[in-house]
């Protein structure tokens, strides 16, 4: 049975008026990020049951869409310190969560485009039932505009230079960037 995700636990099995059932637990993080659907849920079974599970939705991912980097190198030094000490164990080393992340991506953040949408979540916790709590106890705005100017020079980084496709051998990486920047640069012809 293509389960459509993870199975999280062991299978059950269970009699109810005469009829066996098997149920199990699936669901949990997507390699597609933080926002790609996961369908949890629990899948029950029987015999000679002909439900069929609705198909996959397909998932684009936000875009890496970063303000330009305008902060001075020490400023965002600084940033990376203090994302080091307060959010990497949630969003990830570096800025940037990992495939399957419990948290979002920063660097695809559209908060990274103001500095007062940041701090409405960082230092005022607009999202604190979503399980981001307010810092303002541990950071100053001081802190959030050297952590943004981090987040958005690391967007940029990875928007200017991303990372090599997950599995593909380094050759066929290369290759297949020289292509894509080889397409960018032809324009057609057109003849009259």
């Amino acid at each position: 049975m293509q389960a459509q995700t993870a199975v999280l636990a062991g299978p059950i099995s269970y009699e109810l008026d005469g009829q066996q059932y098997i149920a199990v637990n699936v669901g949990g993080n997507q390699q597609g990020g933080y926002y790609a659907p996961n369908y949890s849920r629990l899948l029950v079974f029987a015999l000679n049951s002909k439900v069929q599970l609705p198909p996959v939705q397909e998932y684009i991912p936000p875009p890496l869409d970063p303000p330009p980097a305008t902060a001075a190198a020490e400023v965002v030094n600084a940033g990376r310190s203090v994302y080091s000490q307060f959010c990497a164990v949630c969003h990830g080393e570096e800025g940037q969560t990992r495939g399957g992340g419990v948290s979002p991506d920063l660097t695809r953040s559209p908060m990274l485009h103001s500095q007062e949408s940041f701090d409405t979540v960082v230092l005022r916790g607009a999202l604190t039932e979503r399980g981001m709590g307010s810092f303002a106890e541990a950071l100053k705005p001081g802190d959030t505009q050297a952590i943004r100017a981090f987040i958005i020079a690391r967007a940029n980084e990875l928007k200017n230079a991303p990372p090599p496709a997950f599995g593909a051998p380094p050759a066929q990486q290369q290759q297949r960037q020289e292509q894509q920047q080889g397409e960018q640069v032809e324009q057609p012809h057109v003849e009259q």
